[in-house]
């Protein structure tokens, strides 16, 4: 049985590639972030897989997570913005997982 496994911080560096992609495109952006399928999403560090230490709890249903673009950030401040928006994004993509436990 395969599965992901997935954490604040690999997310947002995840997220975080996609972020510089996006800096050349409008005036403003507003971002937004998704993670699908979740039915075999574990929460945990993905550096840590396949340690027989290593646990997480597995997410249930298959409806995917998506953040609500919110907020719009100026394209001259989005290089600089990209950490904090990636963390947030990623903190709210996870705790909507935590939700679905």
């Amino acid at each position: 049985m395969a599965g992901s496994s997935a954490s604040s911080t690999w997310t947002a560096a995840r997220n975080a590639s996609f972020a510089r992609l996006s800096s050349a495109l409008d005036t403003a952006i507003a971002p937004a972030a998704g993670l699908a399928p979740i039915d075999r999403v574990m929460e945990g560090d993905p550096s840590e897989v396949g340690h027989r230490s290593s646990g997480g709890t597995r997410m249930s249903g298959s409806k995917p997570v998506r953040t609500v673009p919110d907020v719009k950030v100026a394209v001259a401040a989005w290089p600089r913005a990209i950490p904090e928006i990636t963390h947030e994004l990623a903190a709210r993509i996870m705790a909507e997982l935590r939700t679905r436990r």
